[in-house]
């Protein structure tokens, strides 16, 4: 589950030059005290956020998320490889972090709240490609990736 070079480089092009939501919502986490790392490349896919303390994977999605059937469905498969890492997933809109929304915020801290510091019934394949995926982007792995090896 280790993460091309192709999509490395991608990440390393998305941690560069983020949206504009996600630099918001990266500010907003600060605020809030959550420490994370930013575009964290798993397999095929590049997480816009990976909790450092708590097994959370926070999403800023756009309209075509929600519009797009196909993104709708490849947003499913991210999830369940997160499950698979068990991990807990929370989406925000676009919007959420500028708006400081109070829904999303309530999500974020459930999240935080609900998913424990040390991930169970992780499986092996996608903790590596989580590991990997820290080292890529120079990042230290938090304790709950390096308890299943």
């Amino acid at each position: 589950m280790l993460a091309s070079r192709r999509v490395l480089r991608f990440a390393d092009g998305h941690r560069a030059e983020q949206t504009p939501g996600e630099l918001l919502m990266a500010e907003w986490l600060a605020d809030l005290g959550v420490p994370v790392a930013a575009q964290i490349a798993v397999g095929r896919w590049i997480f816009d956020f990976v909790d450092l303390e708590c097994a959370v994977v926070y999403e800023v999605d756009g309209r075509h998320h929600r519009r797009d059937p196909a993104q709708a469905d490849a947003d499913a498969e991210r999830d369940a490889l997160v499950a698979r890492a068990g991990l807990r997933v929370v989406r925000v809109s676009n919007s959420a972090p500028r708006r400081r929304s109070k829904p999303a915020l309530a999500r974020i801290a459930k999240a935080r709240r609900l998913a424990p510091r040390l991930a169970v019934q992780v499986d092996p394949e996608v903790a590596a490609g989580f590991r990997a995926g820290f080292k890529a982007a120079g990042y230290r792995v938090p304790k709950w990736a390096r308890r299943h090896r």
